[in-house]
């Protein structure tokens, strides 16, 4: 068995070598149609801080979404929701800092979506991603709001994300076009700053460690990218490693392709890619059964590559 296990590993990771996206797609697509579970991502942030532009850029569906307190869609003083696709859910809060009264009121509606149940007794929410302002110098609203009330109401502390947008308009945007719409070192060194800053305040309030990221998502004009996106494979990449194995296939076939460029430390794309496989592999591990299914009935009508074919034929027949 634990031979045959080995096997199927090596083999799932063949698998998704030989993959063309769109296979990848139809697969993972199969494959949630029979699981039947759904994502739910809490954002939370200030207005003008970015969420309708960021959602645009992380989302093929996201062009629709419009966040609360723009002039299209006044402030409310109540959690929003918006369907990104049959499995995805979205959940738009306010941030904090209008005033006590309105602050309480969203206090309490985030700590009521925090503490709701889904029809099996688990939490709702996936993730909380809460977005910041990179220019903006006073963060003591977001502490209040990270530190005191979200990350206290958290079953699983760490499903939370604290990213910073608007990372090119550190200092000056001017140095991030004229440098080749890259951050500059001076730009990098004044961020990576405040991320320490944060990690160590969070930490010191909560005992709880983030790792916080900066990006930029873009300029939207009229539910339109007016520019690329800088960081969004990476940001994507890191929210997708935040969400439990089993809900990490759901992004696939959802992202937006108009990613722009990143800080190129690392392959997100790839990175993403096998994030989001780990979940096939995972459920491989549970049993013999549910293995063999996955490679009779899931895998091997998406395989076209003879040489493929033909390892999980024989695989199959030790199962």
């Amino acid at each position: 068995m634990e031979t045959n296990h080995k096997e199927i590993m090596e083999s799932l990771e063949t698998i998704s070598d030989d993959l063309e996206e769109e296979q990848k797609i139809a697969l993972a697509t199969k494959i949630m149609e029979q699981l039947k579970v759904n994502l739910n991502i809490l954002v939370v942030g200030a207005t003008g801080v970015g969420k309708s532009s960021t959602i645009a850029a992380l989302f093929k569906n996201g062009k629709d979404f419009v966040e609360i307190g723009t002039d299209s869609k006044p402030q409310t003083q109540n959690i929003e929701k918006f369907v990104i696709s049959n499995n995805i859910t979205l959940w738009d809060s306010p941030g904090l800092g209008e005033g006590e009264e309105k602050d309480k009121k969203h206090k309490d509606n985030i700590i009521a979506k925090l503490q709701e149940k889904d029809k099996d007794g688990n939490a709702l929410i996936d993730l909380v991603l809460v977005i910041l302002d990179a220019t903006n110098k006073d963060l003591e609203t977001a502490y209040k709001l990270i530190n005191k009330v979200i990350i206290p109401n958290m079953p699983n502390k760490d499903r939370i994300l604290i990213v910073l947008n608007k990372c090119d308009c550190v200092i000056d945007r001017v140095d991030f076009v004229e440098n080749g719409r890259k951050l500059t070192d001076e730009q990098i060194q004044y961020l990576d700053s405040k991320v320490n800053d944060i990690r160590g305040r969070v930490k010191k309030d909560t005992g709880v460690d983030v790792e916080p990221i900066y990006y930029s998502a873009g300029l939207k004009k009229e539910n339109k990218l007016q520019e690329t996106p800088y960081n969004i494979t990476k940001l994507l990449y890191f929210i997708t490693k935040k969400n439990p194995p089993i809900k990490r296939l759901m992004y696939i076939g959802q992202d937006n392709k108009e990613k722009g460029t990143d800080d190129g430390k690392k392959d997100y794309e790839k990175s993403w890619w096998k994030s989001t496989w780990e979940f096939v592999t995972d459920l491989a591990k549970e049993n013999k059964d549910t293995a063999k299914q996955m490679m009779s009935d899931y895998a091997l009508p998406f395989v076209k590559n003879p040489a493929i074919r033909k390892i999980l034929d024989n695989l199959l027949k030790k199962l």
